[in-house]
């Protein structure tokens, strides 16, 4: 998901996702977490938070380093 706005987060698309399908989200977030607490408080799966403090975009090579280590 790709949310166009961070509030309100789409409370409807985040509950209706299936626990049994998938076992983790991983949020890449420029900042301290503070999405990834939002999505785990509405999907009630399990997140992966990837925050970065640097001011830095992520490249793609990082993010899927990142996901490969966490699954």
């Amino acid at each position: 998901v790709r949310p166009k706005t961070l509030w309100p987060s789409p409370e409807k698309y985040f509950a209706g996702l299936n626990s049994k399908k998938i076992r983790k989200i991983f949020v890449p977030e420029m900042n301290q977490g503070q999405y990834a607490r939002e999505v785990q408080r509405l999907a009630h799966i399990d997140v992966v938070p990837m925050a970065k403090t640097t001011g830095e975009v992520f490249f793609p090579s990082e993010i899927t380093r990142f996901v490969s280590d966490n699954v």
